[in-house]
């Protein structure tokens, strides 16, 4: 197996877990809290960089070298495009309106 899959399976279960330790400590309430944003966005995340990894780990089999570099690339633009609208809708969400 790839590794960079190895790592986002490993991101994404270990993330669950610890999702599901915290919410069980926290108080239930009926509405969405921030750390469920936050959550639900890493887990997006990974799910998306996990297709990005066997997107290219299938253009690279097929000998497409700038399909590949090209989306090796894109992974870090990616991840500040993600992290950034993250916080802004938390931010905005739970903070702006106060």
């Amino acid at each position: 197996m790839n590794p960079r899959v190895s790592i986002g399976v490993t991101a994404l279960l270990t993330t669950s877990v610890l999702y599901q330790k915290m919410a069980s400590e926290l108080p239930t309430v009926t509405y969405i809290i921030a750390i469920d944003y936050v959550f639900f966005a890493f887990f997006a995340f990974c799910v998306l960089f996990l297709a990005l990894t066997v997107v290219t780990y299938e253009t690279h089999k097929a000998k497409m070298p700038q399909w590949t570099d090209g989306l090796n690339r894109s992974g870090a633009a990616v991840t500040m495009v993600v992290l950034l609208a993250t916080f802004w809708v938390v931010w905005v969400h739970y903070w702006g309106a106060a």
